[in-house]
């Protein structure tokens, strides 16, 4: 767990991967990001099984599978970002 991030967070929609398999590098930079922006932020999308990556048309070697990637949404600004 980061600061205001937690593994569960990122876990594939499908539930066949755990979010533990996101890397802290990811996590600790969202987390960074968050603190300069000083605004919550909601993972839409974090580490993704091929599976699942392949039905929503996502690319094969798209940076969720690895968990190195996160879809976020900044609640009520309007605001969504992928981060790698």
């Amino acid at each position: 767990m980061i600061k205001n991030f937690a593994f569960k967070e990122f876990r594939c929609p499908c539930g066949c991967v755990d979010g533990g398999d996101a890397k802290v590098d990811l996590l600790e930079a969202l987390q960074v990001v968050r603190d300069l922006l000083g605004l919550p932020m909601v993972v839409t999308s974090g580490v993704r099984c091929a599976s699942h990556n392949s039905h929503i048309g996502a690319g094969k070697g798209s940076s969720h599978i690895l968990g190195l990637a996160a879809d976020i949404l900044i609640p009520n600004s309007g605001y969504a970002f992928l981060l790698m």
